[in-house]
């Protein structure tokens, strides 16, 4: 059965809006990787200055801080990735 202009024009706005949906959550997915980058630029810049005191119980629990903020940064890029990889395939359904 052959789509009527009305059917296809009504797909492509349920698509629209459904990448409209998924732009918003790109940008709040975008948001929270600039936290978790701000939060891991400031571990290690934290864990330099404070490598000249050699403490070295301080140095393995920064080192185990910043090991979590890694893989915290990782699973979020993972999401972030997800959602663009979503809003992409949209973009070709729309197509």
């Amino acid at each position: 059965m052959p789509l009527t202009a009305d059917v296809a024009a009504q797909q492509v706005q349920e698509r629209l809006r459904s990448l409209h949906r998924l732009i918003y959550e790109i940008e709040t997915e975008r948001t929270r990787n600039e936290q978790c980058i701000d939060s891991i630029l400031r571990a290690e810049k934290s864990t330099e200055s404070s490598s000249s005191a050699d403490d070295s119980s301080s140095s393995s629990h920064q080192q185990m801080q910043l090991k979590s903020l890694y893989k915290a940064g990782l699973t979020a890029s993972e999401q972030e990735e997800r959602v663009l990889r979503a809003a992409l395939s949209r973009i070709y359904e729309i197509r």
